[in-house]
Formats: C-alpha cells, structure tokens, sequence
C-alpha cells in the first residue's frame, strides 16, 4: 500500500507549485533535481524492553523521539509518530505493535521506508544497555548489532550515540565527528524526559498536560516539551497558555514553523488580529503554504487591512479549495469589485455546491449591496473570510525538507570554488546561532566541494576547539594557515595553544591574527587571556 509515501505524495503537487513560488522560474527545475524522497525515509521504532525492572517501559518510545531529531540533522527524512501510528492503524495493527525483524520489514515495505532503526533495551540495578540495528529495505539488509551502555541518568547520550552510529549506517559518507554530534545536544535531565515522553504517550487530556508541565518545569529550554505543552493548551482551550509556550520556541529551531502557526491561530482566537498577522508572516515568509498564507489575510482583515493580495496568492496555489475563493470574494466585494467577487463566488460554489454561506454571500453580490463595516464583535452578520485551522506538518516537513535539498541541487551547479565558499559562510552563521553540528555539516560539504577552502579548514578547526578536540582543532587550523593566513585559523591555533600552557606560540598566534584583523573579538580575547597570565603581546 505504501501509505506514507502516497500521502506524501498527495501534497507533492501543491509543494511543487510552492517551491516554483518562492524560486521563481528556475523552482520547476530545482525541484526535478532535488529528489526529496531519494533514499532518505528513515522509520525508526520503538525499541523492545528486555528489562525485568518495573516502571521502565516508557523508554521504549525514548528511542524513536530522540533518534528522529537526530537523523533529521543528518539530512534525511524521519517517520514521525503520528505517522507511524497512522500506518498501523491503517494496517490493521495495534498501536502498541512491538515488531519481530519480518513484521519490521513488512510495514518497512508497506510504509516505503527506506531504513528502519530498531532494537532493544534492557535496565538492571541503574545501569543502562541498548544496542540498534538499521535495516536497509531496498537492499533486504540487515546491519550487525550496535551496542551501547552506560548508567541509566545516561540514557539520552546512549540513544544520541546509537543514533551516530546508525547514521553512519545508512551513509557512510557522514562525516560529522561523534564529538561535535554530541555537543550538538542541549542538556536534558532524564526525570524532564520521562516526562515528556509519558505526556506524549498519554491519551487523558489532563495526565498529558500535567506531563508537559513537569517536564518543561524541569528542563524549561527543551523545546519539544515547550511545543507540545504549547499544543496540550491549544488543544483544551487556553489560548493565553499556549501563546506563552508557542512564544518561547526558537526562531531558528525545526519546529519554530510549527509553534508560529498555533501561535498565531492562539493570537487570533483571543483578538489580538494583528500579532496574529505578523506570526503568520512568519511563517509566510520561509514557507507560503496556502493556508498559511490565507490566514495572514484573515488576520490582516480583522484589524482594517486588506487580505486580497493573500487571498489571490492562495488561490493561485491551491486554485481548488473554495474557502480561498469564497475569501477572495469577501475581500474583492468590501473593496467594490462586485464583478471579480461574482467570479470568485461562482467558482467557489462550483467547488462546493452544498455551501449555504456561499449562496447568501452570491446573493448580496449580485444585488450590489454594500458591505457594513466590521465590527469587532461580528455581529453585523457580515460574511466575513474563512481561517483555515488545521496545519498539514507532513506537508511542512517534506515542504522543508524540500527545500534544504533544492538548495543543495542549486549549489551543485555553481564552480567548486564558489560553492564552498557558500558552504562555509552557511558554516559561519551556524557557529553564529551556536548550531555547531549545522556547522561541521556545512564545513565538511565546503571541503568535499573543494579541500583547498582555508575557510571552511578554519571553521571545522573552531568547531574541533569548541567541541574539546584540540588536537584535531590544532590539525585544521594549520591546514587553513597553509593554504592562507587568516584570523580565525591563528585564534583556534592560539586558544588550542593557550589550553596546553604554551604561552609564547599562543601569544605569536594572537599577535599575527592581529595584524590582519586589529579588531578582531576572538584575537582580543586571547590577548586577554594572555595577560591574565602575565603574557604581553604587543
């Protein structure tokens, strides 16, 4: 049946006209090139307890909610939970469903993946084990047991090591270091987990808010925890609550989309039209889904604005949702434009006949009647535009996913020079936001492009420094210094210089960075840190 691609595919098309949108002319093409569903579909299942210890059994969907974070950064495409749980309702197996190595590969095979990671786990007396294996699909193929253990307050860096090791697994090519992948990893207390992975299992509205809550209690800047107490609050009701936890999800984090949206879908519930405006230009702004774009109309028309300019754009992405028409007609008629409204109603009404507020609002079209002012009560019985309350996240993630891959296809057709200077700059604005794993990411792709980028050797020798490899920080920075000098290679040969008590060559480090760069932030913090130790450079 191929249940998750088939639905994926579903939206493909709209995708593909969105991503010509954003990129104009040469989208269609760069979509052709990306293949987003290439190899990267990556189903991982909830691990088998062999514990005898009680209390232990939620670990089991531990694994799938760290392993999918973690693959995501490595580029592929992860089956998220609802999904899974969809496809096995749609197969006709229980969500509890523990799968043996042939029903794996069965629903493998009937969700189109195109690796699973499973495995098992045992606790006995605080000590943890675990061990994965990644089942490659289209190769029938089976790897040998990953193995891990440590203490049990452990538990998350077990799995993120697993997750390493399966990575590498499903493509060799992966060049991160275990290091700068672990110290990606924001610290997370494992009572704060356990809860979090308890509410998200939980089916009691309540017991999976009261869930949340102690885990975000615990570990405040965890963001899944914020986003799904966020999402418990919307769905119950509390708006005001959800807008607090929506709004402390960052920007730059992968579900930043996601909290936007509810966020402002919360914004506009409570009347507060114009936030509500500007969370949905948010998202807007990174990814126009239709919907999202429609509703950046309904919110700008709630405070005096016009939508029609949003309400044409969605529209022209998804030409047969009648909502967008019935909008457009609301919006086109409050400007005056009686003949363009007709149309869009006439076409809305095509789309769905049985739509009795399309009909009232066809009949006060065609007689020409004025619309009342809106009122902030709504009682004017104005028609008024449609919100769209629902957010495809499958769409979203393959929507980004899509895109990540097109930029990818658009920097394989520059000169090897060019693309890795591009590649090394990404590299920069990662250790600029402190995503360090983005970073070596971006710095090793700069370096397949071209081994002579003395850039991208600089930024993986700061990236070594700030993960505690000196050696291999000591080992880039001069490799960049060889190609040619620049500041940052001298501050990393420095700091590594300074950490191993070698004090003169840190001090002529830091004097060299200086000369080419005076004002240099990480230049003059070794300096410093030089004089602190009665070191004078000049």
């Amino acid at each position: 049946m191929q249940l998750l691609r088939a639905s994926l595919r579903n939206s493909g098309a709209r995708i593909f006209l969105l991503l010509t949108i954003l990129l104009g002319g040469a989208g269609a093409a760069l979509a052709q090139a990306a293949d987003t569903e290439s190899g990267r579909l990556v189903l991982v299942l909830p691990f088998e307890n062999h514990s005898t210890q009680p209390g232990v059994d939620w670990i089991a969907e531990s694994f799938p909610a760290v392993m999918n974070d973690r693959v995501a950064t490595a580029g592929f495409l992860p089956i998220t939970r609802a999904e899974r749980l969809y496809g096995l309702d749609h197969l006709g197996l229980p969500q509890t469903l523990r799968p043996s190595r042939a029903t794996a590969y069965r629903l493998a095979a009937e969700m189109d993946a195109d690796y699973v990671i499973l495995g098992s786990y045992s606790v006995d007396n605080g000590n943890f084990s675990a061990q994965a294996q990644v089942l490659d699909v289209r190769r029938a193929h089976m790897s040998a047991p990953l193995r891990e253990q440590n203490v049990l307050s452990k538990l998350v860096d077990v799995e993120n090591v697993l997750a390493w090791r399966a990575i590498r697994e499903m493509d060799p090519s992966y060049s991160v270091s275990q290091d700068s992948f672990l110290a990606a990893v924001s610290r997370l207390r494992l009572d704060a987990f356990e809860s979090y992975v308890r509410g998200v299992l939980a089916t009691n509205a309540a017991e999976r808010t009261r869930r949340l809550e102690e885990a975000v209690k615990l570990s405040p800047d965890y963001v899944p925890a914020l986003y799904q107490l966020g999402r418990a609050y919307f769905a119950s009701q509390e708006y005001e609550q959800a807008i607090t936890q929506f709004l402390r999800v960052p920007s730059d984090h992968p579900l930043a989309m996601q909290a936007a949206f509810y966020l402002a879908l919360a914004q506009f519930y409570t009347g507060q039209y114009q936030q509500s405006e500007q969370s949905f230009s948010f998202v807007a702004s990174r990814l126009p889904l239709p919907e999202v774009i429609n509703n950046q109309g309904v919110a700008a028309s709630r405070h005096g604005k016009s939508g029609t300019s949003q309400f044409q754009q969605a529209v022209t992405s998804d030409p047969k949702d009648a909502d967008y028409h019935f909008n457009l007609a609301v919006s086109l008629r409050r400007q005056g434009d009686f003949t363009g409204a007709a149309r869009e109603i006439q076409t809305a009404l095509a789309l769905a006949p049985q739509d009795s507020d399309a009909r009232a609002l066809q009949a006060l079209i065609t007689s020409r009647q004025k619309p009342a002012p809106i009122s902030g009560d709504d009682e004017n019985n104005e028609p008024l535009e449609r919100l769209k309350r629902e957010f495809n996240e499958t769409t979203v993630r393959q929507a980004a996913f899509a895109l990540e891959q097109m930029e990818q296809a658009r920097l394989s057709t520059k000169p090897p020079a060019q693309r890795a200077a591009a590649q090394a700059l990404d590299g920069d604005r990662y250790v600029a936001q402190g995503l360090l794993l983005e970073a070596e990411q971006a710095y090793q792709d700069a370096l397949r492009s071209d081994s002579q980028s003395f850039a991208a050797h600089a930024g993986l020798a700061d990236v070594r420094l700030r993960t505690g490899d000196t050696a291999a920080a000591r080992a880039e920075a001069n490799a960049s210094l060889n190609l040619q000098p620049n500041p940052l290679a001298f501050v990393v040969l420095g700091s590594a210089q300074l950490q191993d008590n070698q004090l003169q060559a840190a001090a002529a480090s830091a004097t060299r960075a200086l000369q080419l760069q005076p004002q240099n932030f990480g230049a003059l913090q070794l300096k410093r840190a030089l004089a602190q130790r009665g070191i004078v450079t000049p």
